[in-house]
């Protein structure tokens, strides 16, 4: 683990021990300048960061992640509900299927009907004009949350991709 020095707002330091440098996170949105501002923010804070314009190339990446989960595990995905090809929502539903509790971010305007079934799904809902910092400190909030009940990023990797599958069931002795 790193000890990073960090600043809030208001100027007061501390030093908050972190493992966020191979913690990756998958951020998709149509609009670029929102695209490239979350992913900024979330690298100067030392994630990896993975970029996607549409839909279709984050589900690219899910689909990796839910085949390979050994070679591609995502820590948390950050998503807007409007995305080319396939929305957010669709990319939501599809990863809640396969795993109930990587850390989904969904940004969405304001009165967008769909972002109550993704918040039933369990996503955390952030409306526009975004916030960034709001953003990064929920990100951070989740993956370490996750990560204090499930263990370290890259060992949660290891399991996943090692988890032994299940003994054949057990043969009832024939009379």
């Amino acid at each position: 683990m790193d000890r990073l020095p960090r600043t809030d707002t208001h100027g007061a330091s501390d030093t908050a021990i972190l493992d966020v440098r191979r913690s990756r996170i998958l951020v998709a949105d149509g609009d670029d300048g929102t695209l490239h501002s979350i992913a900024e923010a979330l690298r100067r804070e030392g994630y990896e960061v993975l970029e996607s314009k549409s839909g279709v190339e984050l589900m690219e990446y899910v689909v990796d992640y839910l085949l390979r989960p050994d070679r591609f595990a995502p820590d948390a995905i950050v998503t807007s509900l409007s995305l080319a090809g396939v929305s957010g929502l669709a990319i939501l539903e599809g990863v809640r299927a396969f795993d109930g509790e990587l850390p989904f971010f969904v940004t969405a305007a304001m009165g967008d009907r769909r972002a109550e079934t993704a918040r039933r799904l369990g996503a955390s809902i952030l409306y526009r004009p975004l916030d960034v910092d709001v953003l990064v400190a929920l990100v951070q909030v989740a993956i370490r949350h996750r990560d204090a009940v499930h263990g370290a990023s890259q060992g949660r990797r290891r399991a996943v991709a090692t988890q032994p599958s299940l003994p054949p069931p057990c043969s009832r002795p024939s009379r």
